[in-house]
C-alpha cells in the first residue's frame, strides 16, 4: 500500500510540475505574454494558459500539504529543531542561492523562486497547530481545532490579507499566500479518511469536471472576466485539484507506461525541475505571432491553432524537463551545489 501510495503522489506531483514547465513555455516561448503583459489579440490563444495557470500552482501546494504530515511521525518540540533546519536548506537556501544566482546571469528577479519561500511560510503557519494537537487528548477536540486554525488561515489568506497593501513581498510573499488554502486542503485531506473518500467517489469527480469545463469556457469568454473576483476561482481550483487527485488515485495507479514513468520521475525530482526549467524555457515569439494571427479566423482555425499551441508546448515542455534533469545529475556530483542550489544533500 505504501508503494502505490508513494508511486500515484509522485505521479501527481511530477504531472503539477510538468503544468509549470508548460505553462511557462506557452507564456514565453508563444508569445502569450509580450514585455510582461498579456497578449490577447485573440482569447483563444490564451485557452491553455488559463487552464493551467488556474490549478497547477494549488495543485502542487495541496500534494506538498498532502506529505506534510504523516501518522506515523507526528510533530513533537523534540524534533522541531532539526525539522526547520532541514527545511530551510531545503527551501529557503536554494530560494535565496539559486534565486541569486539566476538573477546574476539571466538579470531577472530571483522572485521567479517564490514557490520555494512561499511553501516554507505555509509550513511556519501550520506548526503551531500540529504541535498544539499532539497536547489535546479528544480527537474531537482536535478535528474541530483542525478545521478552525486550517479554515480561518485558509479564509483569511485568501481574502483579506491580500488585499492589504503592505510592503516586504520578498519576505512575506502577498501576491501568493491566497494558495494556503491548496496547501491546507491537503493536510485535511492526508488526516481525515471522510475527505479521502470524497475524493475517490465517481460523483464528487463527475461533479468537479463538470464545475471544470463550465468554469473554462466561462473564463475565457471575454465579456465576463470578472467571473473570479468573487472567490470563485477557488472553486475552480479545488475541481481541478479534485480531477486530479482521482484520476492518478484511482484510474492511472500501478499503470505502466513511459509517459506515467515519466511523470513519477519528475514528480521525485520536482524541486530540481522547477529550479533549474528557468534556464531552458526558450523563447520563440514569432510562433507566438503567428499562432496569434491564425486564430483571428473562423472556429477551425481557432481550433488547429489551440491544437498547434497545446502539442508544442507539450514537446517543448518535455525537452525542458529532461533538459532540468539532466543537468541536475551534473549539480549534484557537487556536494556543495548540491545543498545550497538544489537544497539537496548527496547520499
Amino acid at each position: 500500500m505504501q508503494r502505490q501510495h508513494l508511486d500515484y503522489i509522485d505521479a501527481m506531483k511530477g504531472f503539477g510540475m510538468f503544468l509549470v514547465v508548460m505553462g511557462h513555455v506557452i507564456a514565453w516561448s508563444f508569445g502569450v505574454y509580450e514585455n510582461g503583459q498579456p497578449n490577447i489579440t485573440c482569447a483563444a490563444s490564451l485557452l491553455w494558459r488559463n487552464v493551467i495557470y488556474t490549478f497547477h500552482m494549488p495543485l502542487l501546494m495541496f500534494v506538498s500539504g498532502y506529505l506534510f504530515i504523516s501518522s506515523s511521525r507526528p510533530f513533537g518540540a523534540s524534533m522541531l529543531k532539526d525539522y526547520l533546519w532541514r527545511k530551510t536548506y531545503t527551501l529557503l537556501i536554494p530560494f535565496f542561492f539559486a534565486g541569486w544566482v539566476f538573477s546574476v546571469i539571466t538579470g531577472q528577479s530571483m522572485l521567479k523562486y517564490w514557490f520555494l519561500r512561499t511553501l516554507f511560510l505555509f509550513i511556519l503557519i501550520s506548526l503551531p497547530i500540529e504541535l498544539l494537537r499532539n497536547r489535546m487528548k479528544s480527537e474531537h477536540v482536535r478535528v474541530v481545532a483542525d478545521f478552525i486554525w486550517y479554515g480561518s488561515w485558509s479564509f483569511a489568506l485568501f481574502f483579506v490579507l491580500p488585499r492589504w497593501s503592505l510592503p516586504g513581498d520578498v519576505v512575506f510573499d502577498f501576491g501568493h499566500i491566497t494558495l494556503y488554502y491548496s496547501f491546507a486542503l491537503g493536510v485535511l485531506c492526508k488526516r481525515y479518511g471522510v475527505l479521502q473518500r470524497l475524493l475517490d467517489s465517481n460523483w464528487v469527480f463527475t461533479i468537479c469536471l463538470i464545475i471544470f469545463i463550465v468554469d473554462t469556457y466561462v473564463n475565457n469568454l471575454t465579456d465576463v472576466r470578472g467571473w473570479h473576483l468573487y472567490g470563485l476561482g477557488y472553486l475552480y481550483s479545488i475541481s481541478g485539484i479534485a480531477c486530479s487527485y482521482y484520476l492518478f488515485k484511482n484510474t492511472f495507479d500501478g499503470m505502466g507506461g513511459a509517459i506515467l514513468k515519466g511523470l513519477r520521475y519528475v514528480g521525485k525530482h520536482s524541486l530540481e525541475v522547477y529550479i533549474l526549467h528557468f534556464y531552458f524555457v526558450l523563447s520563440f515569439p514569432a510562433i507566438g505571432r503567428m499562432i496569434n494571427q491564425y486564430m483571428l479566423g473562423d472556429s477551425f482555425s481557432k481550433a488547429a491553432g489551440s491544437t498547434v499551441e497545446i502539442v508544442s508546448s507539450v514537446i517543448l515542455a518535455t525537452v525542458v524537463c529532461t533538459l532540468s534533469l539532466t543537468v541536475a545529475r551534473v549539480v549534484r556530483t557537487s556536494n556543495f551545489l548540491s545543498q545550497y542550489f538544489l537544497g539537496r544533500k548527496n547520499k
